[in-house]
């Protein structure tokens, strides 16, 4: 659900999108949908909660995360193979 669809009337959901557009001025567009992508998860939808994780930097645990994060390889991980086809057992 939307911030406007979140409103009893869209005007006022107006103000609080202007609101996270404002932001844009202090913080970079990429650290600022970070923060709003946190903010979903966690059901936050003030536009003053979401300036204060930007403020404390909360945001950058998710925005960096997917990139620390490198895929686990090891042997005893099976693949998409393994369960793409089911062995032949009549053999």
């Amino acid at each position: 659900m939307t911030i406007i669809e979140r409103r009893r009337h869209p005007e006022q959901g107006f103000r609080s999108v202007r609101g996270l557009l404002d932001l844009k001025r202090a913080y970079p567009g990429e650290h600022i949908e970070a923060a709003c992508k946190w903010a979903l998860v966690h059901q936050i939808f003030r536009t003053s909660s979401i300036a204060n994780v930007l403020k404390r930097g909360i945001e950058r645990l998710t925005l960096y995360q997917a990139e620390e994060d490198p895929p686990i390889m090891h042997d005893n991980i099976r693949g998409a193979q393994y369960y793409a086809d089911p062995p032949d057992n009549n053999a």
